[in-house]
Parts: structure tokens; sequence; C-alpha cells
């Protein structure tokens, strides 16, 4: 399974929300040939036509060469090629692009060939050590006893341009009131306008953190949820979907969603049932309620325990917005009811 322009799309949309008005929509003629070039890469590489591929991505890169992507997929190509020291010379050009997605990497059966080298898993090892060693996570912890139930997990990240420590002072009053441990991961890439915003190591750093907190205090796996706003929601439904074993419930305000590369995270969690989805979303967000909307349905029609709810504004985080998420925790944890499961139309 091979990387898709998904993350690239989303990078698009949190960009946007930050840029001025006359530049959100502007696009250079490199991107478009880019992202033509990137989708007949993938074709040729599903198609089984891999040298094809590996001399498409190889244009990718002239066009991008800071996009890793490129790079990762150049390596699948070659491994599915029985070519093992070439497809990790091209991992270790990706990982050092910045091609952190570890978790994706342990499911990609396009890697199989290569999983077992000693090589592959050194170089696996050090990148990862690293990415872990550098996040930022400050914490709040309620005082007082734990309440009934065991000690539960808020796992938050911010928006693009956002930072932990606003986010810590903004939720901890939500964690207090439900009796929940806090903690914001802080995003490992710096924006030009100031702050950070999350990159493709994003899964690991935040499933290393919640599992460590886990084990380390005690946590009630039952109650681990996590949450976000902007591109800090769409990483955290991300991240739900596909370890819904891990939390037992995603709050996503003004978030980014989209079926493309997700359809068997979503098709496992139909089954499954056991994690609750709450989406808020200010109805002059036109970029995001319209997913979200078609993101509940599909979710609800599927039997999951999904909740919309549309708040007066636009893309930001507003009292009411705050508001309504701390009746998402409570509907999590079985104080508070949600609403009913007809369709939004």
């Amino acid at each position: 399974m091979r990387r898709s322009l998904i993350p690239f799309f989303v990078v698009v949309l949190a960009a946007a929300c930050l840029a001025a008005p006359s530049t959100a929509h502007a696009q250079e003629p490199d991107d478009l040939e880019f992202q033509q070039v990137f989708e007949q890469g993938l074709e040729a590489i599903n198609s089984g036509r891999h040298d094809e591929a590996v001399d498409l991505f190889k244009r990718c890169i002239e066009l991008a060469p800071e996009r890793p992507t490129a790079y990762y997929n150049i390596a699948c190509a070659l491994s599915l090629k029985g070519e093992k020291s070439d497809s990790i010379d091209w991992l270790e050009k990706a990982l050092d692009k910045g091609f952190l997605e570890f978790e994706h990497m342990e499911r990609d059966t396009d890697l199989d060939n290569i999983r077992n080298e000693a090589r592959f898993k050194e170089l696996v090892e050090k990148f990862k050590k690293g990415v872990i060693e550098g996040i930022v996570a400050p914490a709040h912890v309620p005082t007082g006893a734990a309440p009934k139930g065991g000690r539960g997990l808020l796992v938050m990240l911010h928006g693009a341009g956002g930072n932990a420590e606003d986010d810590l002072a903004r939720w901890s009053a939500v964690a207090d009131e439900h009796g929940l441990d806090l903690v914001v991961l802080q995003g490992d890439q710096r924006v030009p306008q100031g702050g950070f915003t999350y990159g493709n190591a994003t899964e690991t750093t935040v499933l290393e953190r919640v599992r460590a907190l886990m084990s380390e205090h005690g946590v009630n796996k039952d109650r681990v949820f996590i949450g976000g706003f902007s591109i800090g929601g769409f990483w955290a439904f991300q991240i739900a979907i596909r370890h819904p074993d891990l939390f037992a419930g995603v709050l996503s305000v003004n978030g980014f969603y989209d079926e493309r590369g997700n359809e068997e995270f979503l098709a496992s969690l139909a089954e499954k049932k056991n994690l609750k989805v709450f989406f808020v979303h200010g109805r002059d967000d036109e970029r995001t309620l319209e997913p979200a909307r078609e993101m509940r349905n599909q979710l609800a029609d599927s039997g999951v325990e999904v909740v919309l709810r549309r708040i007066a504004g636009g893309h930001a985080i507003t009292p009411a917005a705050v508001g309504q998420a701390t009746h998402g925790i409570g509907w999590f944890l079985g104080k508070e009811t949600g609403q009913s499961p007809k369709r939004i139309f």
C-alpha cells in the first residue's frame, strides 16, 4: 500500500486557513504536474509496472525534491522487484527527507521483502528513536483522587500555527471537569506565520506517548480519548480509526476528513463498533462542514456511534466549540446523551 496524496491535500487546506484570501487557492504549475505524475506512478506500481513506476517517481523528485513520498514509493517498487539493497537505499533517502510514518511502514506489505533485513531494522530504529526523543508534550493532571472507573487520559492536538502550551491552558478545565489526565502533543514542524503543525511522524509520536502514559500511570483503557482542532482534528480522527482498540472516543473540532486511503480502517471500525466519534463544526466553515456531514452519515449508516454538532461561527475554537467538546467527552464517559442516529442532510 503506497502513500497517496491525502496528506498533501490536508496540508493545502490547513495552509489556506493561515494564508491571505488572495493566495489561499494559488497553486504552482509544478504542483499540478507533480500530482499528475504522482498519480501515474501509483497506477503503475499498483499494476505491477515497477520500472515505469520508478521512472515516474523520479520525475516527481525532479519537480519537488524535498517531498519525501516519491522516494518512499521508489523504495516500495524496488522492494516488490526484489532489489533489496537498492530499495533500502531509497528508503534511507525517504527517511532523510522526512518520511517518518513508521506505523504505515509496519502495515505496508510492499516492504515485506526487506522487512527482515538487518539494515532495514537499523534504519527504522535510528530514525524512530530520534522522533520519539524530540516529542514536546506538556501534561496536566487533575488534583485529588482518581475518579470512579479509574484514571482517564485526553490527548489533544492543536491546529496549524498553534502550540502545546496554549492548548494545554485551553483544555485543562475540560479535563478537570471530567477527571482526565491531559496531554497536548506539539507539532514537529514550524509554520512561517509562527507556531507549529504536524508532520507525517504524528501517528507514531501519539501512539508512543499514549502507550507510555497508560503503562506509567495505570490509565483505564476504556477512558482514553483523543481530539484536536483543524489539522489536529484530522490527525486525531485518522489515528483513532486506525487504532480503535487504543481509543474509546475521538473528538474533532473543524477537522478535515477524507475516505480515500481509509477504506479498510472504516470497514473495520464498522465491524467493531467500539469507538465513539464526536464532530464539532462551525456552520460557516465551508471547507470542513460538508465532509464532516458526509463522514458522519457514513459512520452512522455503519452502526458507529457518532454525533455531529453544528455551532455558530467558522473555522475557530470558540467558547461554544469548547462547550460542545466538553459535552462530547461527557458523552464518551456515559454522563450525557448524544443525539438521535438519523442521517444529517
